[in-house]
């Protein structure tokens, strides 16, 4: 075990100033000059004109409306990062997500959308079974080796 407080570095004695030494090099340091310097002139910001009416009415209409998105259904937020440890306290949190509900959460009435949105789907699988039709009947005829018909006139083998 070593005595001195060095940490391996030499021996454990300190230097220490003196009074005397500390003064006279806070003073060369820090020392406050009195008289106006050239270098940094006293400056009055002036802090501009109060707003106008018109401008005060504009920033109110600008944050009701930035209030209004942000309450709305529509504002969407990246989901948070999954936690990395689920703790039992957690279940009974209450998100953001809860009090403004997603589209996808949102119950809608059908009835009050264009009936072009409700029959894309429908009118899309009716052109594919058509299409499916069209293709089986023609490699149908194209590709038939006559083995249906051996079994359709002659009724056996």
């Amino acid at each position: 075990m070593s005595r001195g407080g060095g940490r391996g570095r030499g021996r454990g004695t300190r230097r220490e100033m003196s009074a005397l030494q500390t003064e006279l090099i806070g003073k060369s340091l820090f020392s406050k000059v009195d008289d106006e310097s050239s270098v940094f002139p006293e400056y009055d910001v002036s802090t501009g004109k109060p707003p106008s009416r018109e401008e005060t009415h504009i920033a109110q209409l600008l944050s009701s409306y930035r209030q209004t998105l942000v309450t709305s259904m529509f504002y969407l937020q990246p989901p948070a990062p999954p936690r990395d440890i689920e703790r039992f306290s957690d279940r009974f949190y209450t998100t953001d997500a809860n009090r403004n509900p997603s589209l996808r959460t949102l119950k809608t009435s059908l009835d009050l959308f264009p009936d072009e949105l409700h029959n894309e789907d429908e009118e899309m699988e009716e052109i594919a079974e058509e299409d499916e039709e069209e293709e089986n009947d023609y490699m149908d005829s194209y590709f038939d080796n006559g083995e249906a018909d051996d079994i359709g006139r002659h009724g056996r083998r």
